[in-house]
Order: C-alpha cells, then structure tokens, then sequence
C-alpha cells in the first residue's frame, strides 16, 4: 500500500505539472501530512525525469521541515536558478558546499547522481548557457556541478563551444588550488577572447592590482610555463606572492613618478591588465604612462569602468576627467586621420591603436602601429555614372 501511495502521490503531483496547475499541485503537496520518505521518493523521482518544477518544490519543503540530503540540496540549488530564487539557490549552495547533507553520498552514489541527474538535467542548461554566452548564468551551473560531483570536468569539454567563453578560467577558479580572487563572471568570456592566442608561448603579463595574488596564479597557469607574470600593487605585503613566474613590484597608481619607475624596471609587456585602485586619476595616469610601453600588437585591458559612476572613486557622470568621458576622446583618435576640422589632428595614440572594444565595465585596447589604410576599388560597375 506504501509503495502504491507513493506512485499514486507522484503521479498526481505529475498531472498537476504537465496540467500547468501551480495552485493544485501545492495544495495536494500541503495541505497533506506526507511522510518525509514519500516527499524524498517523489523529489527523486522528479529530479530523474527532469520536472524541475516539481523537484524544487518538494525540496523546499524539506528544506523547511530540516530533512536535508545531497539531492535535497541540488534541487534547491538548481531550482533556484531555473526559477529565479537566489535565496534558495543559494541555501541549496550551502547545503552542497559545507556539507551539510544529513545522508552523504558514497562514490558509487556520487556516480549515479552523476549519470542519472548530472547529464541529462544539466546538458541542455549547459548548452544553452554557451550558446547565449551566459557567463554568469554558466558560472553558477559550474558551481552546482563542482559541488556535486568533483569530477565532472572531464565530462564538461563536449558542452564547450569552439569559441573560448571563459571555461577555462572559470574551471581553475573553481578546481584548482589558489590564493583568493575576486573577478566579475563576465570578465573569464572577455580575457579569453584575447588572450586565447597567447596560450603556450613566451608571453609577458603585467597586473596592476595584486590584493592576494590568485589572478597571477590564473594568469600563471592559463598561459603556460612560458608566461612571465608581474603584479603591483601599492601594498608591500603582497610580495608573499611571489613565486616562479610571479614577481611583484611596489608602486602607487597615483604618482607619475611612481609609475615612470616601473615601467623602467619592467620588461615591455605584450598584456597589461590595470585592475588596481580603479579611481579615475589611477586609471589615467596607468594608461598614459604604460599604453606605449606595450609592444606593438600588445593588449591594454582597463576593468571595474562602473567606478567612473561612482562618486566614491571620483566619478561623475559626464565629467571631464572621467575616465570613460576620457576614453571616448581617444575614439576620436581612431578615425582622427579622416578629420577636417583643425582641433582634431592625428596624435600617437591615433597612429598607435587598431581597435577599441568596450563591454561592461571592461576597455580592451589594441596597440598596433597603423598606418593610412589604402581603399580597395576593383571589379566591373554594374552601372555608369556613379561615384
């Protein structure tokens, strides 16, 4: 009878699913004293066969009752991001990574999960995340599946598409043993769409904006044993970082001079990243005093651009020394050759910059020495007199 109860249970709960009944598929979960077995049967057997809806719902409840498990934990935490509840995702992010499942799992367990939830729950989320270049979206699929089975990245590469969105990154974030780092989801997609044709050469990176030494460890392994990484950073403690391939110099965004002396002990660099103190005079002074250091063909990245809004870093929208109001005049640059009014006339950086990309919060210069394009005109007119 228990076992007929439990299918009927399930089966209703189903119908109520396929039926779009949210009010009827609550009620027949509520307003009934179900044993926690039967709710942990049923969540199961929802998981399995991907009706989410209903997974997340019994695992809330026995979230809320304290009947808690590893799969309890991975509907909420799934759920949560299928639904839009950052609360209990990330209650169900606790109960994954802090252990705190009542009945965990053995690693044969581990593998089934994997095989019967893991794959075929996650695939299409996965996918789907690529294909829309979700990176913050993948970045907490990625964690779910950390979480739950520590193996799954062997699995992960047949979901990757050919273009670098950030994988490889996020993986180290996630797998691999680092100091800490704290790096905005979207920022892996854009380091990786530059600096992927660096990877396993001999290659010369400089961070300004050290904290703990986790992204020059990144950077480290990232580009391969070929990469020689410098940080620097204005607080003298973070020369415990240093390792092979990591050396890191003191010096102060905010003083010229500072800078002119780094840029004389530092080896002409083919990527600088300026995540340091992100206030507008540091962000300037780092671009004026470092952009033609950089070889030519070289990569000038400026991040966390959102303080350019923010009072607290010296930002007013529209103000002149604004460091993206100051940006925008080096975009006049780029087509400063073309000029026919005389305040605007081609100066270094307008002879020295291919491209300028802006995302969110994040500038990516290219530096290569241009000259004048030539105008391609060939081929038969398909008609006279034009022009």
């Amino acid at each position: 009878m228990v076992e007929m109860a439990q299918s009927e249970f399930l089966a209703t709960l189903l119908r109520f699913d396929e039926q779009n009944d949210l009010e009827g598929l609550l009620a027949q979960i509520q307003n009934t004293e179900h044993p926690p077995e039967r709710l942990h049967a049923a969540m199961t057997a929802a998981l399995l066969a991907g009706r989410m809806r209903v997974a997340f719902i019994l695992a809330m409840l026995l979230g809320n009752r304290g009947q808690w498990n590893a799969l309890v934990s991975l509907a909420l935490a799934l759920g949560g991001l299928l639904f839009g509840n950052a609360a209990e995702e990330r209650r169900g992010m606790d109960g994954l990574l802090l252990g705190r499942d009542t009945l965990p799992l053995a690693d044969a367990e581990r593998e089934t999960l994997h095989g019967r939830v893991v794959v075929p729950v996650f695939s299409p989320l996965l996918q789907t995340a690529l294909a829309q270049a979700d990176s913050g979206r993948l970045m907490r699929l990625m964690e779910i599946l950390h979480a739950v089975t520590p193996g799954w990245a062997a699995g992960f590469d047949r979901f990757c598409a050919e273009r670098p969105r950030g994988e490889t990154l996020l993986r180290f974030i996630l797998e691999r043993p680092h100091r800490y780092i704290d790096k905005w989801s979207h920022y892996l997609e854009i380091y990786e769409r530059y600096f992927a044709r660096y990877r396993g050469g001999e290659v010369t990176l400089i961070e300004f904006g050290v904290s703990h030494g986790g992204s020059l460890q990144m950077w480290k392994e990232y580009f391969g044993p070929g990469a020689r990484i410098f940080g620097v950073d204005i607080d003298p403690r973070c020369a415990v970082v240093n390792e092979e391939n990591i050396t890191v110099f003191q010096g102060n965004q905010d003083d010229r001079n500072s800078l002119r002396a780094l840029r004389a002990a530092l080896p002409r660099p083919d990527i600088i990243i300026d995540d340091g103190g992100h206030t507008m005079t540091q962000q300037i002074n780092t671009l004026e005093e470092f952009f033609f250091h950089l070889k030519d063909g070289g990569i000038f990245l400026a991040e966390d651009l959102h303080t350019s809004y923010m009072r607290s870093h010296g930002g007013v929208y529209r103000a002149s020394d604004n460091f993206i109001e100051y940006t925008k005049r080096l975009i006049d640059q780029l087509n400063a050759r073309y000029s026919e009014d005389p305040a605007l006339s081609l100066d270094d950086y307008g002879r020295s910059m291919f491209s300028m990309h802006y995302f969110d919060s994040v500038l990516v210069i290219e530096k290569r020495a241009e000259s004048a394009p030539i105008q391609l005109q060939r081929g038969t007119p398909s008609f006279n007199n034009f022009s």
